[in-house]
């Protein structure tokens, strides 16, 4: 399968209109769940508006400049293929905070629309649990119903000390 992706010739399609956020959403989103949505690999502006209070339990941001996320990626022992095409392609990271016990599951939805040339979709998400804090997160990874789309996410994860996480992919 690697043969057929060295092959082709992927573009970075545009944001996701508010059509395909709503359809997004009604479609896959989790009820009883904290959402954060990523479309073509950009995370939805709403949710960062959503979750931006510097008080709450959770908060969703970006970083300010990819500077501040160089130390975070640099320290990654993987190969360096994916790090470069995630860099190149989508240079923003999402820092999505736990500060505290969520009272519900936070769901990381992902997804790519169909586009007429291959789509690839490589969001950068770093998620970070206070000390003492804990956290269900359910990753959900939805792709179009037509054409090519590839999506690598990387996420890194940090936990304080006695932080408790459960991941379901």
């Amino acid at each position: 399968p690697l043969t057929l992706l060295r092959d082709m010739a992927f573009c970075v399609a545009e944001n996701f209109d508010d059509a395909s956020w709503q359809n997004l959403e009604s479609s896959y989103a989790l009820p009883e769940t904290h959402l954060v949505a990523w479309g073509n690999g950009r995370l939805r502006r709403s949710d960062a508006e959503r979750w931006s209070d510097a008080s709450a339990a959770l908060r969703v941001g970006t970083l300010a400049s990819d500077e501040d996320a160089s130390a975070l990626w640099a320290s990654e022992s993987v190969d360096a293929f994916y790090p470069a095409l995630s860099e190149w392609l989508q240079p923003e990271t999402t820092v999505v905070d736990v500060r505290a016990s969520l009272d519900k599951p936070l769901h990381l939805l992902f997804s790519t629309a169909p586009h007429v040339l291959p789509v690839v979709s490589c969001p950068r998400i770093w998620l970070r649990v206070a000390a003492g804090a804990s956290a269900t997160v359910i990753e959900t990874y939805v792709a179009g119903p037509h054409g090519v789309q590839l999506m690598v996410p990387r996420l890194s994860i940090d936990l304080g000390e006695g932080a408790q996480l459960t991941r379901l992919i």
